[in-house]
């Protein structure tokens, strides 16, 4: 079996294949690392906390388990729904005063 370095030895686009991999380890740029929180950790968080405050709300006052985690997931998902709707029109009021700004 061939190492990589036999690969790139052998191969036409080998100056090419470099330079692609040195200008992405030397990228700056701004972080993704806030819209990544933002798009999938904390909606994972608030569905989570949602469903568990809802469970124990409703743990006294509904008797069936599965009426209540039926109640406690749609609530989830309609706090999820709305964090929605709030963060995509934030992003288009910053996209418009970027533009603005243009």
């Amino acid at each position: 079996m061939s190492s990589d370095k036999d690969l790139c030895q052998n191969c036409p686009q080998q100056h090419n294949c470099k330079d692609a991999y040195a200008k992405m380890g030397n990228f700056t740029g701004p972080s993704v690392l806030p819209k990544v929180v933002f798009a999938f950790l904390l909606p994972l968080v608030i569905f989570i906390v949602t469903l568990v405050i809802f469970e124990h709300i409703l743990a006294e006052a509904v008797n069936d388990n599965k009426f209540r985690t039926f109640i406690s997931f749609s609530a989830a998902v309609l706090v999820i729904l709305a964090y929605t709707l709030i963060i995509a029109k934030f992003n288009k009021k910053i996209a418009c005063e970027e533009d603005k700004k243009i």
